[in-house]
């Protein structure tokens, strides 16, 4: 027959037990809800560096169109800085893409792009910096240019809305997570 001792020991086997089984449980469940928060964060680090891409390159073109216009080198700071910065930002959408195989082809198409505007321009600057200012224009004039530009926005807009599309599914994950890990540490801490 069990004592009082021997069944005080088994209930506080029991409870710790329990216990035990519920750190595990929520900690599973809050580690699952930092998961997704990492994935909802690393969504917006991509939306942010596709907005910086597409902008350090229209900084460039805005430095070249002034010195085109101008002849003042002054112009030619935010082109270089510009490009410099729009390849790096194109590197690291590679980087942060590297696992969506939809976004890398995407980005493929705006390389291509962006080298052949990058080029458009430095080809600009390079004839006016001869003395070949007519020449630099007329290049312009052909509008190459600003197709690969139409180009460059339109697939940037394409990516840009993938990810607006996987920043909704991973935020929805993360608020169940959420939910799920709540429900989960109130159901344990009623059954402790």
């Amino acid at each position: 027959r069990p004592t009082l001792h021997s069944s005080f020991l088994v209930f506080v086997a029991v409870l710790a037990a329990v216990n035990i089984a519920n750190y595990l449980v929520v900690s599973r469940a809050f580690e699952n809800v930092e998961e997704r928060n990492a994935s909802v964060r690393h969504t917006h680090e991509v939306l942010s560096s596709a907005a910086a891409f597409l902008r350090h390159v229209v900084d460039a073109e805005t430095g070249q169109r002034g010195y085109l216009l101008t002849d003042n080198r002054a112009y030619l700071q935010p082109y270089t800085r510009g490009s410099a910065q729009a390849l790096k930002d194109y590197a690291q959408l590679v980087m942060l893409t590297r696992g969506n195989a939809a976004q890398q082809r995407r980005l493929q198409v705006i390389e291509k792009a962006v080298l052949a505007k990058l080029a458009e321009m430095q080809e600009t600057i390079e004839l006016s910096q001869r003395g070949e200012r007519d020449s630099a224009i007329e290049v312009v004039k052909r509008n190459t240019g600003r197709r690969f530009m139409l180009e460059i926005r339109a697939q940037v807009a394409q990516f840009s809305a993938h990810e607006a599309q996987l920043l909704t599914l991973r935020e929805d994950a993360s608020a169940r997570a959420w939910r799920n890990a709540l429900h989960w540490y109130i159901g344990t801490s009623l059954l402790v």
